[in-house]
Order: structure tokens, then C-alpha cells, then sequence
């Protein structure tokens, strides 16, 4: 779907390109970063990163010119992490124990896609391809 969202734009596939190497730079820097960390070669996606994860960065990033996408990857991190911490801040107070460790990345990151996309719409800004930045 987003390919063809991709297609219908008529972006030049080098911005594809570059959304897909920046996901495989982050995911190698990842990677060598938790392996230097343990002090051996560490497979990320057993208890660092989910495989769905990175499925849904591929998966989102025809939506996205490639300064917007690096823009939604960091700010989708950092918002990822508050809403996670906000959210196991108030499971304490509902339930003492809480034996899930992870955080449902690509769940969190699919509704903050969808709020960008509401507010594009409400706005008539696009969001996505719009040069955010200067």
C-alpha cells in the first residue's frame, strides 16, 4: 500500500533507497553498539530490537521524503519512549508487578503515523513530503 502511496507521489526511488540505508545504518550502528556493550557478536533481535520493528520502518518509509523520515524516526523514538514510561508509570499504580519488559515500538509508532496523517489532513500541510526543516 504504501508503495503505491510512493508510486502515485512520483518520488524518484533514490528516496526510498536512502530511507531503507538510513534503517540499515541505525540497525548496524545498533548492532555494533549492543555487541561492544556484551563484549561479543549479539543478535539484536532476540532481546534488543523486534524483527516487526524494522518490518514496520520498511514498511512506513515510502510514506516519507528522506529528511521527514529521519525526522519521524527520532522524534517517534523519543515520543515512543515517554509515552512507554508514562504509561508503565501508571501500570504501577493499576498492577504492583508487570513481568513484560518491552515496548510495543511498531504499535506506538503506527498510531503516531496515524496522528501525523490526521493532522496533515486537518491542516493541509503535508507532513510527509513538506521540507519540515528550514
Amino acid at each position: 500500500m504504501t508503495l503505491l502511496i510512493f508510486w502515485q507521489l512520483g518520488w524518484e526511488w533514490k528516496v526510498l533507497g536512502l530511507n531503507l540505508i538510513f534503517v540499515i545504518v541505525v540497525m548496524s550502528v545498533l548492532f555494533l553498539y549492543v555487541s561492544i556493550r556484551e563484549k561479543k557478536l549479539t543478535n539484536i533481535f532476540e532481546n534488543h530490537f523486534g524483527i516487526g520493528d524494522v518490518l514496520f520502518f520498511i514498511a512506513v518509509s515510502p510514506l516519507f521524503s528522506t529528511t521527514n523520515f529521519v525526522l519521524f524516526f527520532i522524534s517517534g523514538m523519543i515520543l515512543s519512549g515517554i509515552f512507554h514510561l508514562a504509561i508503565s508509570q501508571m501500570g504501577h499504580y493499576v498492577a504492583k508487578s508487570t513481568t513484560e519488559k518491552t515496548i510495543p515500538l511498531a504499535g506506538y509508532l503506527a498510531v503516531y503515523v496515524l496522528l501525523l496523517k490526521c493532522t496533515s489532513v486537518l491542516s493541509n500541510v503535508d507532513l510527509f513530503n513538506t521540507n519540515l526543516i528550514g
